[in-house]
């Protein structure tokens, strides 16, 4: 096995028999080269105990051409390494991708798939239970199943039933439980009913709802400092997207989505503007990233793509797959916890990726001294003051401010997890909180 290079990728030759080359500096992608003189580039992993393969695409630099020869071979390492990655997660990305390729009857979209359903649960047909009681629902019942079964239409209404997994099903629901732990574990129930019915009717093989569901009492986690710590170690050790993802999330103050679906064009300078579309409270929201912000986003390797997302691994959507690397982070949180402190017993109390908005929140309160309506407007919540009618306030009313909070609490989180004191001009927090 040999490292590819630029330069040894335009010197192999078609033989008799297809050629699989492997790169020894990244295990698992491979340079194929057909008789016909054809060549692609695979990927071979294993899930489940079994050998998988993953076609990337098309070679398409020329003859003794080294510099597009090695533009491809970093390209092709990006989109590999986050294959295996996703792998690792527990994925596996070459049954997605094939899944999404074919072309279901309509009626398997989820979008069609809820309409068929909803029909027939609202006539008192859509189960067995509903059958043998012989009756139709009450219409505040229709009303709650088509409301709840309907909040995951904007995410998956184009795609077919069968591409839809176990991970996308907890990723969804956790981000609901984040704000309204009752509704998540309602829509629990709904999406479990619904897919028990698609089941049923052969329009999947099987249920993707996996949910352990929460408790619905009100949360009030918040990381300690330690904790950010050990997060900032733990997601550095990860890698990209979800590490690079999750700092941002810590360092922006911005809902889960909000920064997962982040793209180039949002950015400018040092400002990343939110369109209304993307936002929780249909409103633009203009957030100035630090120097430490910017840092990570500096870091993040890009895959090309008119969608142009930031944190991708297939460039057309952006990453999914939070609760595994959530959980794989808290688990390194723990390991690195337990090291430094020398206690093999020790815990950290669970943690979800909203209480990473909200630790945002209370150590910039309760640390540095930012005012509270500040860091309401750089949460993007319309409360108060600033609801009703002065909720129409222009968007750059508080930017300077929005800048000095966030600046201030990104050197806040370089200092401790770099353990270096930095040096600013920027004024206190005080003299630019009116």
């Amino acid at each position: 096995m040999a490292k590819l290079t630029a330069l040894s990728l335009t010197k192999f030759k078609p033989t008799t028999v297809r050629q699989e080359i492997p790169d020894d500096a990244l295990t698992g992608l491979y340079f194929v080269v057909q008789p016909t003189g054809r060549k692609s580039w695979a990927v071979r992993y294993r899930h489940a105990g079994k050998p998988k393969k993953m076609t990337l695409g098309n070679s398409f630099f020329g003859k003794d051409d080294t510099d597009a020869a090695g533009k491809e071979l970093t390209q092709r390492r990006l989109e590999a390494a986050n294959i295996l990655d996703r792998v690792r997660l527990g994925e596996d990305p070459g049954a997605e991708k094939q899944a999404e390729k074919k072309q279901p009857a309509d009626g398997n979209l989820f979008q069609n798939a809820v309409a068929t359903f909803l029909d027939l649960h609202a006539q008192g047909r859509a189960t067995k239970r509903q059958v043998k009681r012989d009756r139709k629902p009450a219409p505040a019942t229709i009303a709650e199943t088509k409301r709840y079964i309907e909040s995951f239409a904007d995410t998956w209404k184009d795609k077919p039933l069968a591409s839809i997994t176990k991970a996308m099903v907890q990723d969804e629901l956790d981000e609901m439980a984040e704000d309204s732990p009752v509704a998540a574990n309602r829509a629990h129930t709904y999406l479990q009913m619904f897919f028990q019915w698609a089941v049923n009717r052969d329009r999947v093989a099987a249920s993707p709802v996996y949910w352990e569901g929460v408790p619905e009492g009100s949360r009030e986690r918040v990381l300690s400092l330690d904790e950010v710590r050990w997060f900032w170690q733990a997601c550095t050790e990860h890698g990209q997207p979800f590490g690079s993802m999750f700092k941002l999330l810590l360092l922006t103050g911005q809902r889960r989505t909000e920064v997962a679906a982040m793209t180039d064009k949002e950015i400018a300078d040092d400002l990343w503007t939110i369109p209304s579309s993307r936002t929780k409270n249909r409103r633009e929201h203009v957030v100035p990233l630090s120097e430490a912000a910017r840092a990570v986003l500096g870091d993040v390797q890009r895959i090309k793509s008119k969608a142009g997302y930031i944190f991708t691994t297939t460039g057309e959507t952006y990453a999914s797959g939070w609760s595994r690397a959530t959980a794989a982070i808290a688990k390194r949180m723990v390991e690195l916890a337990r090291k430094e402190k020398g206690d093999n017993e020790f815990e950290i109390e669970r943690w979800t990726l909203h209480d990473l908005r909200r630790s945002f929140s209370t150590h910039a309160n309760d640390d540095l001294k930012i005012e509270p309506h500040i860091v309401e407007a750089v949460l993007n919540h319309i409360s108060g003051a600033r609801g009703g009618v002065a909720g129409t306030y222009n968007r750059s009313t508080y930017l300077p401010q929005k800048r000095s909070a966030l600046d201030a609490w990104g050197r806040y989180i370089e200092e401790l997890v770099t353990d270096k004191k930095k040096a600013t001009n920027v004024l206190p927090m005080k003299a630019v909180s009116k």
